[in-house]
């Protein structure tokens, strides 16, 4: 639910955790969604976090509001989601996804929800980032992508992605 006031929780060992009321951003991608949307973005249980193998002209649709990919020449990353478990993730090619995103939007990428085109012209276009990250290996992520509002994905592997 959303915090309206402070909450004081001890976590033990003398330390404590406060609960803060959450700050609206303005034009921020959840003051774009709709009630439904937004309760779809906002996880109600522990997140599941799902894993892709990535390779280079690959992508990852984050429901209708998100896409990451790699580009370039590239080896394969593995792409760790943690979003809320009702936004649909779909790998896709990259040269097919923003068609991919144009019909199913609404429908099986959600959220958006219904009316799917309509929505994601009332939410905008995405806002893009290019960015370059020298991957460690497989034991650990080399880099967090925070996709505010929605959650993160997690890139590991090794080399330049």
């Amino acid at each position: 639910g959303t915090t309206l006031e402070f909450i004081k929780i001890d976590i033990g060992h003398g330390q404590t955790l406060f609960d803060t009321p959450g700050l609206l951003v303005p034009n921020t991608l959840t003051q774009r969604l709709t009630p439904a949307e937004l309760k779809m973005v906002v996880p109600r249980k522990q997140v599941e976090p799902i894993t892709f193998r990535v390779a280079s002209g690959k992508a990852v649709l984050v429901g209708g509001l998100a896409k990451i990919e790699v580009i370039g020449d590239s080896k394969p990353f593995l792409f760790t989601f943690f979003v809320s478990n009702d936004v649909k993730l779909h790998p896709t090619d990259s040269s097919k996804a923003d068609e991919f995103i144009a019909k199913h939007a609404g429908k099986i990428l959600s959220p958006p929800l219904e009316p799917g085109p309509e929505r994601m012209e009332q939410i905008g276009e995405f806002e893009y980032h290019d960015i370059e990250i020298e991957g460690d290996g497989w034991k650990e992520a080399a880099a967090d992508i925070s996709l505010r509002g929605l959650g993160w994905g997690a890139v590991t592997g090794p080399g330049t992605a």
